[in-house]
């Protein structure tokens, strides 16, 4: 009887807290599919005269893109996607104009049946006009605000973000979601870092280091159509952007954090161009200092290994021969060491520390770093680097010899 009665009364406690759990969610808390706008990517710009927002008044403007969750069945792409706000389109880019976003999107309201989720934002774009102003005035509600995810992707555009959420995706069915995979997949390609929300953050609260933010703008490919693309990266000093680097000063910059996963480099050899697939197996950075010596005191070293496979040999070159190999390597070394140095250069005409120097300093020689904090604009465009690179070809693929041959006639 006294195990029946523990049995009935473990029973009762279970259905009562079914019951009680059930209704503790608050009747506002609830938001059905039907009752939310779907946000996939965010557009923030500069307001001017060209996308001035007829009856609105403000400095800023911003784009949310809407996801029409009932034109989904249609599939996307350029023939159905649509890069308008028509009623068949996949998507409905929701423009506003204000001096605050936070009420801004809160208000969309004015235009929009549904109140705005932001919880599925892939990639926020900033206006390279307002990116230039500063975007720590925006920074604290995207860091604030719950439902934004950390791990949303950041990008500047040369040309205003709204319209770049307006190009027709090529292969997905959204703009928003077309930017945020061509910003992850250039981990294959090493023209571009992929940064998110919280890498942003980081580096930006980390003494005094430079951040970068992956460049894309829209060009032609044909009479109507227009595709993006990423064309190196932002770099900014204090929230605001000071300059860019090109594709191949980004590559420089990613070959020292060891953050290249696979990228194609061609290098010539005597008459020969060689295209290898190389990876970043190492970075390292080491610094010292010599007070005598000014704001030239600060010594900086660069060490970089890397590996190559070679993917296509264009010419004639024979493999077997004495030093083949060493002398693909080292000119793999040279190129590599040179884009290095090219990025340096424009880091120090920019006065922005994106390799962390700073951040070296402030971690391994606190009280130096406190010494020439407020002064480190003038250390850092003084610093005197070295670069070493070493290359290693581990395979020359599956053909050992080139199709080429000296020797041989071709017609």
């Amino acid at each position: 009887m006294k195990e029946a009665g523990k049995k009935i009364l473990l029973l009762f406690i279970l259905l009562t807290l079914s019951v009680s759990l059930s209704g503790c969610m608050p009747e506002h808390s609830k938001r059905e599919l039907n009752s939310i706008a779907i946000v996939m990517g965010l557009g923030l710009d500069k307001v001017t005269k060209e996308n001035q927002i007829p009856f609105e008044k403000g400095d800023l403007h911003v784009t949310a893109q809407v996801v029409r969750t009932s034109s989904l069945s249609g599939g996307g792409s350029k023939s159905s996607g649509g890069a308008s706000n028509s009623a068949d389109a996949m998507y409905w880019n929701l423009e506003m104009a204000g001096d605050d976003i936070f009420p801004m999107l809160r208000g969309s309201v004015k235009q929009s049946n549904r109140n705005l989720y932001i919880s599925h934002s892939q990639v926020i774009v900033f206006g390279e006009d307002l990116a230039r102003e500063g975007l720590a005035p925006f920074m604290d509600y995207f860091f604030r605000e719950r439902e934004m995810r950390y791990n949303v992707l950041l990008a500047v555009s040369e040309k205003p973000a709204k319209e770049l959420l307006r190009i027709a995706p090529s292969l997905e069915t959204l703009p928003a979601q077309e930017i945020a995979k061509l910003l992850k997949i250039q981990a294959k390609s090493a023209e571009a870092p992929t940064v998110s929300l919280f890498d942003f953050a980081v580096d930006m609260k980390s003494g005094r280091k430079a951040a970068v933010i992956p460049l894309i703008n829209g060009k032609p490919s044909g009479e109507e159509e227009e595709t993006v693309y990423v064309d190196g990266c932002a770099v900014f000093d204090r929230w605001t952007m000071v300059g860019k680097l090109n594709a191949t000063q980004t590559r420089g910059f990613l070959w020292t954090a060891g953050d290249i996963q696979s990228t194609v480099l061609t290098v010539p050899v005597e008459d020969t161009r060689f295209s290898l697939t190389v990876t970043g197996k190492k970075g390292k950075m080491h610094v010292d200092f010599n007070p005598d010596a000014g704001y030239e005191g600060i010594y900086v070293s660069f060490q970089v290994a890397v590996d190559a496979v070679v993917g296509h040999i264009d010419g004639i070159y024979d493999l077997h021969q004495k030093d083949g190999l060493e002398k693909i390597q080292q000119r793999c070394a040279r190129e590599i060491a040179a884009e290095i140095c090219d990025a340096i250069g424009k880091s120090r005409e920019l006065e922005s520390d994106i390799f962390g120097v700073s951040e070296y300093l402030s971690r391994h020689e606190p009280k130096l770093w406190k010494k020439i904090e407020g002064e480190w604009d003038a250390y850092f465009s003084g610093i005197t680097y070295e670069v070493s690179v070493k290359a290693n070809v581990r395979r020359t693929g599956s053909l050992v010899d080139p199709v080429l041959k000296e020797g041989v006639q071709y017609d």
